[in-house]
């Protein structure tokens, strides 16, 4: 199953949100911010695999 799709829109809401969420409280946004770029090049690296070795 390719959740590579899922995966990096989900990371890119979270990035999203944690940029917006700097301002109120630091840590947590560049927190979430961190996790949702990990998400989407997770995600962007699943989807560039061959199919044979998903």
């Amino acid at each position: 199953m390719n959740n590579g799709p899922l995966l990096t829109v989900l990371g890119t809401i979270e990035s999203g949100t944690g940029l917006a969420l700097r301002e109120r409280n630091p840590y947590l946004g560049w927190g979430l911010t961190g996790l949702g770029l990990a998400k989407t090049m997770y995600g962007i690296l699943d989807m560039a695999k061959e199919p044979h070795e998903r």
